[in-house]
């Protein structure tokens, strides 16, 4: 891992008999390591920041500056993952890149993608039902992972769903449903 730049040649030996003798030759070839990393289409983070993001939780490797294509690639879209939990709903990875110096034993990495437009949560309304309770403004904001104001967690709020829906099985509501579920309009 991390040495991209490897040759696989085969050696074969006649013997005597119909045999042959064949002799797999690698050579790894340099370690490639990570010089620089840049971003492109960013606007509403820093590429320090969006570095950051980048290299919270990846492999080991990584981490330690070789690089690895599929490691970059899991880590980039990760990253916008992140961005999409931090209320960036259409963030997507457009490609990367890396520029390899003369004795390819280091990249400078470009990652381009699109951050979208910020969706932030607005008022959060409880409408009570004739049939029963509906939960506190309080307790709903708690319990589906939002607060006005902030950036919309998509992940957090879908598992919120899933808390309010069990906050009514709970109180004997079992065939509860949530309309209009994952709508953003009237």
């Amino acid at each position: 891992q991390g040495a991209g730049f490897s040759q696989v040649s085969l050696q074969a030996y006649p013997r005597e008999s119909q045999e042959r003798h064949i002799t797999w030759v690698i050579t790894e070839g340099p370690r490639a390591r990570i010089r620089s990393m840049d971003f492109d289409g960013n606007v509403a983070f820093t590429d320090a920041e969006l570095r950051e993001l980048f290299l919270q939780g990846v492999p080991r490797m990584l981490s330690y500056g070789v690089y690895v294509q599929s490691e970059v690639s899991k880590a980039s879209e990760f990253l916008i993952q992140k961005l999409k939990a931090k209320g960036y709903l259409s963030a997507r990875l457009m490609s990367q890149q890396a520029a390899w110096n003369k004795d390819h034993t280091q990249a400078d990495l470009t990652i381009y993608l699109s951050e979208g437009e910020q969706t932030r949560v607005g008022d959060i309304h409880v409408f009570e039902s004739k049939n029963g309770p509906a939960p506190d403004s309080e307790s709903l904001n708690r319990i589906l992972g939002v607060r006005s104001g902030e950036p919309f967690n998509i992940f957090a709020f879908n598992e919120g769903i899933e808390g309010l829906k069990s906050w009514y099985r709970n109180r004997g509501y079992l065939e509860v449903a949530i309309q209009r579920e994952g709508s953003s309009g009237d």
